[in-house]
């Protein structure tokens, strides 16, 4: 009841879950109850198939009676399919809401959140709690139902035959209920203990593969299969002592059970030879205790099923109110803009940012990208240059100032209209497992003259002929099929097919040989006249050909000019490029 109390919410959105299948659910719950029913009535049947009939050697009365039971077996059948069909449909139906629920809720979080978890771990809890949430409609929760139905039954069938005899029953319940709570203790504690030992063990064993080098290099096979024998023999010694205490609680529910079975047929046998009981009478006397005595640990697991889909509807719930991605003007009205007249220019003003141990990524922060202008970002750590792109890709939100495209603040824009407005293409490249042609267009429809010219100006054409299918190859998981080159070409037609007018670029060139530098370099200067790009890049032939360069340190514009101007004036611009030169003949 304390279970009920405190997490009534909790059941609350759990039940909310079923609402719309509030009919089907009725129907199961309907079903539950005619097969409670016909179970109940069937020990009643054979008291009268017994005493009225085989002992009467009334074989009419045994005909009938074996037909009304032969019918209600097959009601009772087909209630229990068409109940499991329903409940099937239920329990897909629902896992499958949740699934929708939580994969519609991660395309709307913000990207921070993927960067703070355990992708991994994330899912694996996701889908435990959406599993544990599945019981309520599962088969073990209704079979709950109609056991605490038939136990009801026996009860009263058992008054009905002798209440007498009862009173045992009554009185072993306790010293029943007694053990199965401390068989029930002890398992907790074991299945805690499997768990931490499971837990333990799945770590050690991805952090053995992350080494998997270090192993080979250093010899130390030998060390490691020790550790997985330790890890192992604990999860064995406790999956032993689970298999023993499950035998056990089972062996003490059948001696308990079998005892007073035993000690209802002496009785019964007694009030039988005083003519206080019928053999019907004690047969289906019998087959009531068993309806009373074995739904006592099912029922009693209730609570511990319960106690697994609270915590995971719990953590669930908490999961969908993780922030997401939203329209900054929740009452005002966003502005709908005529993409048409978009210009692209980039406006920050006095914009800073704050990592959360209070130290800045950005320092009021003023500069001006004017429409089709060509321009790079560049500081030392590559810190400063990449909160600018996630500000302006909407992905980072500044603790301060504005930022304005054209003469729009980007917070008063529709967050989908405005992404449409901007591409981006990053050194870190994402290629799903899918066609080539499937990376480039992300199954959006497109023209497939612009594919063709994308394709040409990425230098994905150079490539696609070699390929055995064409466009239609499969790049494999990561786009492990094909080179860094490539991969990085498809990520910059895939950038390109947007009709964009900002166009984002993040180290593009890291991969290129200078066949492939030389094609872009051509295709950004040339290519791109009325878009405004930005660049985060060092390399030097790209910065010399550009209209300016911001330059930061430690989150502060310390200069803007051509490279020209910067390389004479500009000792911070001197070091970043004579350090990447540096850098540049040391990789050679």
């Amino acid at each position: 009841m304390n279970l009920l109390k405190e997490n009534k919410h909790v059941i609350k959105r759990i039940l909310l879950l079923y609402k719309p299948y509030k009919t089907k659910l009725a129907l199961i719950i309907t079903c539950v109850t005619i097969s409670s029913v016909i179970s109940i009535l069937y020990p009643l049947i054979s008291k009268q198939i017994m005493d009225v009939g085989i002992l009467e050697k009334n074989l009419g009365i045994v005909a009938k009676l074996s037909i009304i039971t032969l019918l209600l077996t097959l009601i009772d059948m087909s209630v229990g399919f068409i109940g499991t069909r329903y409940r099937s449909y239920l329990a897909s139906v629902i896992t499958y809401d949740l699934h929708r629920m939580v994969f519609k809720h991660l395309l709307k979080l913000k990207v921070s959140f993927f960067r703070k978890i355990d992708f991994t771990e994330e899912m694996n809890n996701i889908n435990i709690d959406i599993n544990n949430i599945s019981k309520v409609s599962d088969q073990g929760i209704l079979f709950t139902i109609s056991q605490i139905f038939k136990m009801i039954g026996g009860f009263l069938g058992l008054t009905l035959i002798d209440w007498r005899l009862s009173l045992i029953i009554i009185l072993i319940i306790p010293i029943r209920y007694s053990f199965m709570r401390y068989f029930a203790m002890r398992k907790k504690k074991l299945v805690e203990d499997y768990i931490d030992y499971n837990k333990e063990y799945s770590s050690w064993y991805e952090d053995t593969i992350n080494g998997i080098k270090d192993i080979k290099l250093f010899g130390t096979d030998r060390i490691k299969i020790g550790e997985f024998i330790r890890k192992q023999r604990n999860i064995i010694k406790v999956n032993i002592k689970l298999a023993s205490l499950n035998k056990a609680n089972e062996l003490q529910e059948v001696i308990l059970t079998k005892w007073a079975v035993c000690l209802i047929y002496i009785l019964g046998t007694y009030m039988i030879i005083q003519s206080k009981l019928s053999i019907g009478d004690l047969f289906a006397f019998v087959i009531y205790v068993f309806y009373v005595m074995k739904p006592i640990s099912t029922i009693s697991n209730i609570g511990n099923e319960f106690s697994n889909i609270i915590p995971s509807a719990k953590r669930l719930f908490e999961f969908f109110e993780i922030e997401c991605e939203t329209d900054e003007k929740e009452k005002g009205k966003l502005l709908n803009l005529n993409t048409d007249n978009i210009e692209g220019k980039i406006k920050f003003r006095n914009v800073t940012v704050c990592y959360k141990n209070g130290q800045l990524a950005l320092d009021r922060v003023n500069f001006t990208i004017n429409s089709g202008e060509k321009v790079a970002i560049i500081c030392p750590n590559g810190e400063s240059k990449s909160v600018i792109l996630n500000i302006i890709l909407r992905f980072v939100k500044p603790d301060s100032g504005n930022i304005f495209l054209d003469r729009t603040n980007i917070n008063d824009i529709k967050l989908k209209e405005y992404r449409n407005l901007i591409s981006f293409v990053s050194q870190d490249i994402h290629l799903f497992d899918k066609t080539i042609m499937e990376n480039i267009t992300l199954n959006l429809k497109a023209d497939e003259n612009k594919i063709r010219n994308v394709a040409k100006k990425s230098g994905v054409y150079d490539f696609i002929s070699k390929m055995p299918k064409s466009y239609n190859t499969k790049v494999g998981s990561h786009g492990n099929t094909l080179s860094n080159i490539q991969k990085q070409n498809i990520a910059i037609a895939r950038g390109l097919m947007k009709n964009f007018s900002v166009l984002l670029l993040d180290e593009t060139t890291f991969n290129y040989d200078s066949k492939s530098f030389l094609h872009f370099n051509e295709i950004l200067i040339n290519e791109f006249k009325d878009k405004t790009v930005i660049v985060a890049t060092h390399n030097l032939e790209i910065l010399k050909r550009l209209d300016k360069i911001i330059v930061l340190k430690q989150g502060r514009i310390k200069d803007i000019g051509t490279h020209e101007e910067l390389f004479k004036r500009s000792y911070e611009y001197q070091e970043i490029i004579n350090y990447n030169i540096q850098r540049s003949k040391m990789m050679c």
